[in-house]
């Protein structure tokens, strides 16, 4: 898939604020034999020919981090019309160590198709987990089902099962790809590291998600930064960059604009 250095605002209607069930208990408990939807195959070839494209155009959010460990970050994959087909957001929660990836697959700028790959906690032994859910509309999943094996790369060779119908949404990922909510870009202050100077961003509370940017060039804005540092502390910015990648294989994020939001 093509890839583009270039932060795209990006807006997409989303109302769940997480994973939930549309019944009483959102567990991956149940044991029970999956049957399939009559058109579960029409849900796959779309997911599959999403997948399988390389014309589509991949723009991504900051790679945000929080002093606990936990990770957050989000690719978004566009069609020729600009219009978002594809989300997968990336995480680490710090404080439990589990980790996963979420895939979100849309028709019409409807969701109709999520896929969730996660390490769980839960029980005395960890797992991983698969959980697919199908959509009728955005508010409305039909049906998720889940396989799970001791080892990551043995999900393939399991059989999916029944669960719980859950509702997952993409509200965090769009948030980080607006730069909004908890993934919000405050002015968090510069650091210096040898002759670098990052620039950091983030919410403006303790413990918040973080990312940092290499300023490579002084402009009027990061002047102004600089000059009232402490007092601008909590100032709203919009933030452009690009990601590049140094001889050692090490990957950081390039500031390669700013605004100051009033």
């Amino acid at each position: 898939m093509k890839t583009s250095n270039i932060f795209l605002y990006i807006v997409i209607s989303i109302i769940l604020a997480s994973c939930s069930s549309n019944e009483e208990n959102s567990g991956i408990d149940t044991n029970s034999e999956y049957t399939p939807l009559k058109n579960e195959d029409e849900y796959e070839k779309f997911v599959a020919e999403i997948d399988m494209n390389d014309t589509l155009m991949e723009v991504g959010s900051l790679s945000f981090t929080k002093e606990d460990g936990s990770e957050f970050e989000v690719s978004a994959f566009l069609d020729g019309k600009k219009k978002i087909v594809k989300l997968v957001q990336r995480y680490v929660n710090g404080q439990t160590k589990e980790y996963g990836t979420t895939s979100f697959y849309f028709k019409d700028g409807i969701k109709i198709v999520s896929k969730e790959r996660f390490e769980d906690h839960s029980n005395v032994k960890p797992k991983f987990v698969e959980r697919i859910s199908y959509y009728k509309n955005e508010r409305l999943a039909v049906k998720s089902k889940f396989r799970e094996a001791n080892f990551e790369e043995e999900l393939d060779q399991m059989l999916f099962m029944k669960c719980k119908t859950i509702n997952c949404s993409s509200k965090n990922a769009e948030d980080a790809l607006n730069q909004r909510g908890e993934f919000i870009t405050t002015f968090q202050g510069f650091v210096e590291t040898g002759k670098d100077l990052f620039l950091t961003v983030g919410e403006n509370k303790k413990d918040g998600y973080i990312s940092a940017l290499m300023v490579q060039a002084i402009d009027e804005n990061i002047k102004t930064l600089q000059k009232t540092e402490i007092l601008m502390i909590g100032k709203q910015l919009t933030v452009n960059f690009e990601r590049m990648t140094d001889a050692s294989g090490f990957q950081f994020q390039v500031l390669t604009g700013i605004k100051i939001l009033d």
